[in-house]
Formats: C-alpha cells, structure tokens, sequence
C-alpha cells in the first residue's frame, strides 16, 4: 500500500492508518456501530473493536483503513476497505465495509472526499467495482441518499447470518 497523502484541500488529508492509529479506527468505528445499533448497542464491546483494528491493519492483507483529519490532524472520519473477487465483477472488486464522519463534520463534504479517495484507490488496483452496504431503511434514507449522489447504483439489500 502506498504510503502517499492523499490531499483533498489544504484543511483536510487522508493517510493510511498505521498500526499505532489501530486504536483509533477501532474507537471510530465502534461510534459508528453505536449510532447504527441505537438501543441495543450496550451488547457492543469497544476494546473488542480495538483489537479487530490493530490484527486487520497488522495483517496488511487486502484490508486497509484510511483516517481523513483537519489541518490539526483532528480526526475527521474513517472508511475501511477491502477486496475481494467475484465472476460478476470480472475478478477483483472492492467493498467499503464501514464509512464514519465524526457527527460535527457531516455535511461538510468529508464523506464525498472519502468516497472520492476510494474510487481513485479502486483504480489504481484495477476494480472494476466499488460496493457499499447502506444501513437498515427507513431510519437511514439520508445515508443511502449520500451513497446514491455519490454515484453508487442500488441493486438490492444486503444480508448477513453470523457464523
């Protein structure tokens, strides 16, 4: 992975997280988690997202995480990547696993940066596709809105089953 700044203005870089930032991915995404899970998000636990960030970006294999901070180099959001491969999608693809805009800079164009960040990122390792899981509907109409004007096609909802 390259190890480059991404600039998206004077205020606002993106950079690779590094392992001593594992901490920090893990405690933005379990923000995220949180806002998802609402009521029933006391069953999350953070230090477990915690270790997950630091054994994902220790592994450096086809997972990255990418931190976009302020000219202070506040965080502002964070967006998980990884690649996978399908028949599809003529082989490689990559799939945005978690996007979060710390609440005070959403609808500031962060999260259009990201995603800008992660179509430039999908070519340079020649996806084909760049897919995106939006959150439950109806409670979350304005992210999948956000997706959508960012150029993301819907094609159907996303299932899990926990193994």
């Amino acid at each position: 992975m390259s190890n480059k700044t991404f600039m998206i203005s004077n205020e606002i870089t993106i950079l690779p997280a590094a392992l001593g930032e594992a901490q920090l991915v893990g405690e933005l995404v379990f923000a995220m988690e949180t806002e998802l899970w609402g009521n029933d998000a006391s069953k999350l636990d953070k230090a477990t997202f915690i270790d997950t960030a630091t054994h994902l970006i220790d592994e450096n294999n086809g997972f990255w995480a990418f931190i976009a901070r302020d000219e202070k180099q506040r965080p502002l959001g964070v967006v998980t990547l990884v690649e996978t491969r399908a028949i599809y999608a003529s082989g490689t693809l990559g799939q945005i696993m978690e996007l979060y805009i710390v609440p005070t800079h959403r609808s500031t164009g962060v999260g259009a940066k990201l995603i800008q960040f992660c179509r430039q990122f999908g070519v340079d390792r020649g996806w084909g596709i760049l897919e995106v899981g939006a959150p439950a509907q109806p409670q979350w109409l304005r992210t999948k809105a956000f997706y959508q004007a960012q150029g993301f096609n819907e094609i159907g909802p996303k299932l899990e089953m926990a193994l």
